[in-house]
């Protein structure tokens, strides 16, 4: 019988963001008959946490945060030995800085995978993130403005080529088969929506770069003009600038920072909102292909290389707020829908397989071990 391949994965807590739910759907859906999974966790907590804890995988809180991890190290490769670690996979930034020093006190083989363009702009914190690259044996990311960032960061020749591998994220794809099942009418109630007003939905963390105020203005704006829209907004409140008291009270606009049935929120959707300033490639654009309904996106690159604008999807000019009012009054009052919606989820279906996700990546794990290694 073959010995199971054993992956230690770095990463910061369970909630519900892109690095969360990526690790989590791959996980729901390895080969534990030939890996086994272990994770190391800044916070366990969040709320996919009782999901990761169901999982047949062991989790230990390690202080691995970005400013307390050093005197972490000696624990993590007393881990790695004791428990024949074989692999060792950094999920984003501050965590596969971590991953990286482990993995040279126990000389074991490195992986990383990058979930966005990167935060580091000091000239010493690039040279570090180089050499992270440089070790690794693999480099996953998702999407394309992500590998040209990572690859120009190494020396000229074929390594660039081959340390990085694009891979775009899977969605938990459970919740899909609930949706007949739910009453819109009653959700609208519920939820406090205008049954008579179509909703635009936005689901994440609201923080800058997600490009939630852009939204709220341009909703107002159709809003004052007469159309008439609800906006729906799910995540929570990391800066508190963005969702003023006056945006609370407005009668067209339904905040909640956490909602565990999100598929009660898609199905009271008409419309995706994802108007990010800056991200890789959204979790949240697959699942809105998988969903069905029309996706309007800013034109960062991560949502360019899935959306062809009006053909599966539609795009406005990042940050903008009168592109955003122009298109959403376009959408309003055009009837483009259904194909656009048709189309989204063809190209689901036909290149966003989560299986083919996740026996790719336990692909790369068992090549990094062969005896010519990647």
């Amino acid at each position: 019988m073959n010995k199971k391949i054993k992956i230690l994965h770095i990463t910061s807590s369970f909630h519900r963001g892109g690095v969360e739910g990526y690790l989590l759907n791959f996980l729901e859906r390895a080969d534990f008959a030939g890996f086994e999974h272990h994770i190391f966790v800044g916070r366990d907590e969040g709320p996919l946490q009782e999901r990761y804890h169901r999982l047949p995988v062991r989790i230990v809180k390690v202080k691995c945060t970005p400013r307390r991890f050093l005197h972490s190290l000696p624990r993590g490769w007393s881990y790695c030995k004791k428990n024949g670690i074989d692999i060792i996979h950094g999920h984003n930034y501050w965590f596969y800085r971590y991953a990286y020093f482990l993995s040279l006190l126990t000389g074991l083989p490195l992986f990383t995978s990058n979930y966005g363009l990167g935060l580091w702009k000091k000239k010493r914190q690039l040279d570090l993130e180089r050499r992270i690259f440089r070790r690794a044996r693999m480099n996953t990311v998702i999407s394309r403005a992500i590998l040209e960032k990572g690859k120009s960061l190494l020396p000229e020749g074929s390594e660039r080529e081959d340390k990085f591998k694009l891979i775009y994220p899977i969605i938990d794809d459970k919740p899909m088969q609930k949706l007949a099942s739910y009453d819109k009418k009653k959700l609208l109630e519920k939820f406090k929506l205008d049954n008579g007003k179509p909703v635009f939905t936005i689901v994440g963390r609201i923080d800058r770069l997600k490009g939630h105020r852009v939204a709220i203005d341009a909703l107002d704006r159709i809003n004052r003009d007469g159309l008439r829209a609800n906006l729906l907004m799910i995540g929570e409140l990391e800066d508190r600038s963005i969702l003023t008291d006056d945006d609370l009270a407005k009668d067209y606009l339904t905040y909640l920072n956490y909602y565990e049935e999100i598929e009660e929120i898609w199905k009271v959707t008409d419309y995706f909102l994802i108007p990010s300033l800056s991200e890789g490639t959204p979790l949240v654009l697959v699942e809105y292909f998988a969903v069905g309904r029309p996706v309007i996106a800013s034109d960062i690159s991560g949502n360019r290389e899935l959306i062809r604008d009006k053909e599966n999807g539609y795009l406005f000019k990042t940050g903008e707020v009168e592109d955003l009012v122009r298109k959403i009054e376009a959408i309003l009052s055009g009837d483009q829908n259904e194909e656009v919606v048709s189309r989204a989820r063809e190209f689901y279906q036909s290149e966003l397989s989560p299986e083919k996700f996740v026996r790719t990546i336990e692909g790369y794990y068992r090549r990094a071990l062969a005896p010519e290694g990647l």
